[in-house]
């Protein structure tokens, strides 16, 4: 989500590259994204996935250490499994497995930093509405107003928190005040008597 000052709604960004140099540039575009930087070594980088929790990962592709490696570790944690890794490199291209290990992206090096600002954008933000998104809006809709008029309503419970969430118009068909049930035994004792 872009925030309007042109920065991402905060978050962290993983940056597992060797070169400190390269590291603080990195951590300046991100930065100017409104993203805080963890630098991991790469015997750091799945207990930093865990505890950081990044939206994006930046692996550096060219070192001694084995980037795709890296990124087969990031994919296989919970906390990282789906966010966009961005692999830099000097090549014109991916290396052979690059996509298959996770690499959503790439950066050529040298890196020119308005690129990269974009890329990580361009990952992280929503994806526009679609026209399918609006259909689905515009029958929600239809059917609320229906409800309404009907005088019927519904409530969702998720049996694995417990909560209940209350369908438009609902509260005046069951003649709920505030505050509203949110929890099953609370629309129970609410509703039956």
């Amino acid at each position: 989500m872009q925030a309007d000052d042109g920065s991402l709604a905060g978050g962290v960004a993983l940056v597992a590259v060797p070169e400190p140099g390269l590291a603080r540039s990195l951590g300046r575009v991100l930065a100017q994204l409104g993203l805080n930087t963890f630098v991991a070594t790469p015997h750091d980088v799945q207990s930093a996935a865990q505890r950081e929790k990044p939206r994006l990962a930046i692996i550096d592709l060219d070192s001694a250490v084995d980037g795709l490696a890296l990124a087969r570790q990031l994919r296989a944690e919970p906390a990282t499994a789906a966010i966009p890794i961005l692999g830099l490199t000097a090549n014109s291209e991916l290396p052979p497995g690059a996509r298959a290990a996770g690499i959503t992206d790439f950066v050529t090096k040298p890196i020119d930093r308005a690129v990269l600002a974009t890329r990580i954008a361009f990952h992280l933000e929503p994806a526009p509405p679609t026209a399918e998104s609006f259909e689905s809006d515009r029958r929600l809709q239809r059917l609320e107003a229906a409800q309404a008029l009907a005088g019927i309503g519904y409530w969702e419970w998720d049996a694995e928190s417990n909560d209940v969430r209350l369908g438009p118009g609902t509260a005046a068909v069951l003649r709920l005040r505030d505050p509203l049930p949110t929890q099953l035994a609370e629309l129970i004792d609410a509703c039956v008597h």
